[in-house]
């Protein structure tokens, strides 16, 4: 009898903050890189990490920051799944964005998530909230 074999996956514990969401991004990298993923899919998913893990940190009360933010990846034949559990108050996640003007410095998180991503859903709860991120894997 075979038993079914577990699809790879990716755990993180990181602290809130900038630095921890830049050395957390290496390391998933390298986790996708290891699994043989195209560049192309590497990349977005890269930069879809780093924006949502740089929208907890930046969203997440002084006081919260201590329970860090969650990461866990799971790596399947045809789609990648990324989850960022993290502590903030939770935000409005709007379905669509327009992409900001080009003068403006910042807000370009969400719509670069929806663009890079084939499926982005935010999960509001009482003490945590769940950014799940959904990308087929082509391999091409």
């Amino acid at each position: 009898m075979s038993r079914a074999v577990d699809p790879p996956a990716l755990r993180l514990q990181m602290e809130c903050s900038f630095a921890a969401v830049r050395a957390g991004a290496a390391k998933l990298r390298g986790f996708l890189e290891s699994n043989k993923l195209a560049e192309r899919e590497i990349w977005a998913c890269e930069l879809a990490f780093v924006e949502g893990c740089n929208n907890a940190v930046q969203h997440t009360p002084l006081k919260l920051q201590a329970s860090g933010i969650v990461v866990e990846v799971i790596l399947g034949s045809a789609q990648l799944e990324l989850r960022i559990n993290d502590h903030t108050c939770g935000c409005d996640f709007p379905p669509h964005v327009p992409v900001p003007p080009p003068e403006h410095e910042r807000g370009r998180g969400i719509f670069l998530m929806r663009t890079l991503m084939d499926d982005v859903a935010y999960i509001r709860r009482d003490s945590s909230n769940c950014l799940v991120l959904k990308k087929a894997i082509t391999g091409i």
